[in-house]
């Protein structure tokens, strides 16, 4: 949140806009999978309760807050500080600064060819169009934005028991699939598996 003061007033063509943020966290397993047709395009999604807990964490939280849930601050409580107790949640106030271990580089960015099999599997985790870009101009930064006309949709879904059901990722597989094959035939993507306070949303 301290980071966002230097967005409070934000200058653009259109005027000045006042950016701000509330943040929630939570804290405990989550279901991982890899999602979607490989020809079409691949998504990394995390679900469950500990990823539900964490937005009903954020939509508790106002703006410029840091809401935590019960579990999330027995884990954190000894390098923060709370402010308030309230609707199930935590408000941290401020989190003392515990000294950073030194990166190392991942050693597959010493190793060029692993390197280059990394970078044609993250190609599939890239909307259409985008990869393109980047190799157009790879030592570039920023990829050129654009304005188009498009029709946006959110698909609100409910039912997958994440944490129970073994079968979970079959299921929600065949789901997400079966969706992005039909906005694939208009031309469309998935832009993604979203949390939602019920359920999960796609985009």
């Amino acid at each position: 949140q301290e980071a966002m003061l230097e967005f409070a007033e934000f200058p653009t063509t259109h005027g000045v806009f006042n950016l701000k943020m509330s943040i929630g966290c939570s804290a405990g397993p989550v279901f991982g999978a890899c999602l979607g047709d490989p020809a079409i395009g691949r998504e990394f999604v995390l679900a469950g309760a500990g990823v539900e807990a964490c937005a009903q964490a954020e939509s508790a939280a106002n703006a410029t807050q840091v809401f935590v849930t019960p579990s999330t601050w027995e884990r954190i409580a000894n390098v923060a500080e709370k402010c308030e107790e309230r609707d199930g949640g935590i408000e941290v106030l401020r989190f003392r600064r515990a000294p950073r271990a030194p990166r190392k580089q991942p050693a597959i960015l010493r190793n060029p060819e692993a390197l280059d099999a990394v970078v044609a599997e993250a190609r599939r985790f890239l909307p259409p169009g985008i990869a393109p870009k980047i190799e157009a101009d790879p030592e570039s930064p920023h990829i050129d934005s654009e304005h188009r006309e498009i029709t946006v949709l959110f698909l609100n879904f409910w039912g997958v028991r994440y944490d129970e059901d073994p079968q979970a990722f079959v299921r929600l597989n065949g789901f997400y699939t079966a969706m992005q094959r039909i906005a694939d035939r208009f031309g469309g993507v998935v832009n993604k598996m979203d949390m939602y306070t019920h359920g999960d949303k796609l985009m």
